[in-house]
């Protein structure tokens, strides 16, 4: 397997997910295994924002989002190659792969987390599992959290936690009970999918322009803070 070319919203290739792995640690979250509790700025913030289905309209924000985390979470990680696409690039990928202005591709739900502003601050997509898999145990599951991205100024407010739980409750009104996650092993912020009660199935190897890593698949058998 080898890395996309410079962009994430390739998604319709049968790669496996790099960018969900880059999903902020968002901070003390009321989950499986977590502290009760959230900071006020935390509280306020998850009252105002809104979850929903991503439209054509957000491709620039999509792609400013994910170029922007992406480099926050990995620059000094791995090599610059790695980062060298730009969001203009990433929006119009994100763009193709709508059917219409308000329908994403076919078996893919792409969420946005939405100020009362209506500026787009992250998104997050679900899809089929995706590739053959090199871990026996990945097999059962069905569903794929592919790309969790938040904006860096808007992380630790609690907004990963808003979006995968809505995409826990697309994978249920689906009839599924399992969701798989890819984690880069460079990726600082395992300690987000752990805290929400993943569970480490395995590693797999990853080649990212030529940079040669791995990553670890997370799996919740059951999603019970949907």
């Amino acid at each position: 397997r080898v890395a996309p070319s410079h962009d994430a919203a390739q998604i319709v290739s049968s790669r496996p997910n790099l960018w969900a792995s880059s999903a902020p640690n968002v901070g003390p979250l009321l989950c499986i295994g977590e502290r009760a509790g959230h900071s006020r700025q935390q509280e306020a913030t998850m009252s105002t924002i809104n979850i929903r289905d991503a439209h054509l309209t957000d491709c620039p924000a999509l792609g400013r989002i994910l170029v922007a985390a992406t480099r926050h979470a990995f620059r000094g990680r791995v090599p610059e190659r790695c980062l060298a696409w730009t969001a203009e690039e990433s929006a119009a990928n994100w763009a193709r792969n709508f059917k219409s202005p308000d329908t994403f591709v076919d078996g893919q739900s792409l969420f946005v987390a939405e100020t009362p502003t209506r500026d787009v601050v992250g998104f997050a997509l679900l899809t089929e599992r995706v590739g053959d898999e090199v871990i026996p145990s990945a097999r059962r599951y069905a569903h794929e959290l592919r790309v969790l991205q938040i904006d860096p100024p808007w992380q630790r407010r609690g907004i990963g936690r808003q979006l995968v739980s809505r995409v826990a409750r697309r994978v249920l009104a689906e009839g599924g009970s399992r969701l798989l996650v890819r984690v880069l092993a460079e990726n600082p912020n395992h300690a987000f999918y752990r805290r929400l009660g993943a569970a480490p199935l395995g590693t797999e190897p990853y080649v990212w322009e030529g940079y040669q890593t791995e990553q670890v698949v997370y799996g919740w058998e059951t999603l019970p803070w949907s």
